[in-house]
């Protein structure tokens, strides 16, 4: 399932759409991928994470004026060094897999924020799992 969502929870796809095209978007706005969520210490992209990902290029193909950055995070397990590379490399495989596709290198860029901007708690597995996240912003610009 395609899940892209707002911080505050609005769903970007119709779950009934088959072709799960975006409904709408506000650019500027952070939003996190659903199902791009690592396992501990890993920056692999499951099948999930690419579904969603691939609905993303489908919305970038079609606004050529559009760049997208993408942020990294990870939880608080490990030091500040080691989950800051982290979550650099794990916005790097979203920009590797876009770019993979055929989106131009031109038009995305990536950054990690280690443990910095958790959403959920690190006291439990659930919240950690929470905070091995990949978000993006889209923003329209003009020539």
């Amino acid at each position: 399932m395609v899940c892209v969502e707002l911080m505050n929870e609005k769903k970007l796809v119709d779950e009934n759409d088959k072709n799960r095209r975006i409904k709408e978007i506000e650019f500027d706005k952070e939003y996190v991928f659903q199902n791009v969520i690592f396992d501990f210490n890993s920056v692999e992209l499951k099948k999930d994470a690419k579904d969603e990902i691939n609905t993303i290029y489908e919305f970038l193909s079609t606004k050529k004026k559009t760049i997208i950055t993408i942020m990294g995070h990870a939880d608080n397990v490990g030091n500040d060094n080691f989950n800051n590379t982290l979550s650099k490399n794990r916005a790097k495989s979203v920009k590797e897999y876009l770019i993979n596709k055929g989106l131009n290198k031109n038009r995305i860029s990536s950054i990690g924020y280690g443990n910095l901007k958790p959403i959920d708690s690190n006291d439990t597995e659930k919240g950690r799992v929470k905070n091995r996240r990949v978000e993006f912003v889209i923003t329209k610009y003009d020539e």
